[in-house]
């Protein structure tokens, strides 16, 4: 028996093509209406509905395939080069955007994407310590008052 069908005994759980069938069961138990062909979690009424759903599938990849390439590689002009951002820059940029909203590392590093948001996921994943502060004074970062942590009341 097929494990993805509800075949009742007595009726058959595969399609001609190989797909798992699965019936709307009435009350009674019994099938009440024709089995639907199933396909990745879903029903679909027969093999050219599959057919169609593979192909948009397929075209969904690739899109998803080549926005993600192009994200990577898009490239930001911020002060510093994002491969040279420090932990404990990242540190503060973590509390920064907090502040300011996730946009304040395009602000502060250059380079592309993909780097960007390895040093985000860095800085998100591995947390500075408890009661742990930024120094900006005489930092790369203290020429830039749009990169400062500002307290309540300041702005």
């Amino acid at each position: 028996m097929n494990q993805y069908s509800n075949a009742p005994a007595g009726y058959p759980d595969t399609s001609y093509s190989g797909y798992p069938l699965f019936y709307p069961i009435g009350g009674d138990g019994k099938p009440a209406g024709p089995p639907r062909l199933w396909f990745e979690g879903q029903t679909f009424a027969d093999e050219d509905e599959i057919e169609v759903y593979k192909r948009r599938n397929k075209r969904r990849d690739e899109n998803l395939a080549a926005w993600q390439k192009a994200y990577d590689e898009e490239v930001h002009h911020g002060y510093f080069p994002a491969t040279s951002i420090t932990q404990e820059e990242g540190w503060h940029l973590r509390q920064l955007s907090m502040q300011k909203g996730d946009s304040i590392w395009y602000v502060a590093c250059s380079g592309l994407n993909v780097d960007i948001n390895r040093n985000k996921n860095d800085a998100f994943y591995n947390p500075a310590p408890d009661g742990w502060t930024y120094a900006i004074d005489n930092t790369r970062f203290s020429q830039y008052p749009e990169l400062w942590l500002t307290e309540p009341g300041d702005d």
